[in-house]
């Protein structure tokens, strides 16, 4: 191999190296945003979570309430002789 054929070789070879290079470049900064995504969605899972927790605390709060209200009072209402 002669001189020519080496530096056309090693400029090949550096614009390949460049190009993997800038295709990392461009896979580490998409691997960061689909790990900020995640993180986003993860923090919207657990407040989703939080709220359907209040909601069922509601709802149970709300389901004593109405079978306190159904359920007649001692001494109260007809009696049966």
């Amino acid at each position: 191999m002669n001189d020519r054929e080496l530096q056309t070789t090693k400029a090949s070879l550096q614009s390949i190296i460049e190009e993997q290079e800038g295709t990392n470049e461009e896979l580490k900064s998409a691997s960061e945003e689909v790990q900020s995504a995640n993180e986003e969605l993860q923090s919207t899972n657990e407040e989703l979570e939080t709220a359907k927790e209040e909601l069922q605390s509601t709802n149970e709060e709300l389901v004593t309430r109405q079978r306190a209200d159904a359920e007649p009072e001692y001494g109260v209402g007809p009696t049966r002789r």
